[in-house]
C-alpha cells in the first residue's frame, strides 16, 4: 500500500508561516506565468508577475486572474480600474530572470519595464502596454470584478480583445495551440520555474 504524508488543517495552521505559504502556493501544481501590463491615465506603465491566470469562458472569450487584498496599494489593480484595460504576456527562458524581477515592489511613479529591462510595446487600440519580448500576448478589456469574501481577494475578469502569437504554425486548423513551440515558462508557487514538453494528446468529445 502506498504511503502518504498526512497534514490536517490544524497542522497547517501550526506550521512556520513562510513554509506554509510556500507549500500551499505550490500545492495546486504548475501554472503558466504571465506578466500583466497596465498603465494609468497618464500612460505611466506598470508590469506585474502573476501565476493565477485562468480560463473563464470561450463565448464570450474571457480570462481572469486573482488579485491579492487591496488594503495596500496595488498598482496593477488601480490601473485596471482607471483604464479598464490590461495585457497578458507569456514568459520565455530568454528573459525569465528579468520577468521574475517584476515581482519586486517598486514606487508607483517608476515603470517596471525600465527597472527590469523589458520593452514596452503599444499595439492597435489596446490602452495598456504589451511586452515586446513576449511571443504570446493578449489584450483584454475589463469585464467584471468579483469579490472573494473567504480571503478578501478579487477575481479580475477580462474580455479578450486582441491575441498576438509569434509564428505561422503555432495554432492548428482545429484551434490547438502548440505551447511547447512558443517555449512557454510555467511556475509552481512564487519562485520555481519549469519549461514544458508535450506528452500526449487525447481527443475531447463533447
Amino acid at each position: 500500500m502506498n504511503k502518504y504524508k498526512s497534514l490536517s488543517s490544524r497542522e497547517l495552521v501550526s506550521m512556520d508561516k513562510n513554509v506554509r505559504i510556500r507549500m500551499l502556493n505550490m500545492l495546486s501544481g504548475l501554472r503558466t506565468a504571465y506578466l500583466i501590463g497596465t498603465c494609468d491615465i497618464d500612460k505611466t506603465s506598470n508590469l506585474g508577475l502573476f501565476n493565477s491566470v485562468v480560463h473563464i469562458g470561450a463565448s464570450p472569450a474571457l480570462l481572469g486572474f486573482i488579485m491579492r487584498p487591496v488594503h495596500v496599494r496595488r498598482d496593477t489593480y488601480c490601473n485596471i480600474l482607471e483604464t479598464e484595460s490590461f495585457t497578458l504576456n507569456a514568459i520565455h527562458p530568454d528573459f525569465l530572470e528579468r520577468a521574475h524581477k517584476a515581482s519586486s515592489k517598486y514606487d508607483a511613479a517608476v515603470s517596471e519595464f525600465d527597472m527590469v529591462g523589458l520593452t514596452e510595446e503599444w499595439r492597435q487600440d489596446t490602452p495598456s502596454p504589451f511586452v515586446l519580448e513576449s511571443r504570446l500576448k493578449i489584450g483584454l478589456g475589463l469585464q467584471e470584478i468579483l469579490d472573494i469574501k473567504s480571503n478578501d481577494t478579487k477575481l479580475i475578469i477580462g474580455r479578450i480583445e486582441h491575441i498576438f502569437i509569434e509564428g505561422e504554425n503555432i495554432i492548428d486548423a482545429d484551434g490547438h495551440i502548440r505551447h511547447e513551440e512558443l517555449d512557454l515558462i510555467v511556475v509552481s508557487g512564487l519562485e520555481q520555474y519549469y519549461s514544458i514538453l508535450p506528452l500526449e494528446r487525447f481527443r475531447y468529445k463533447n
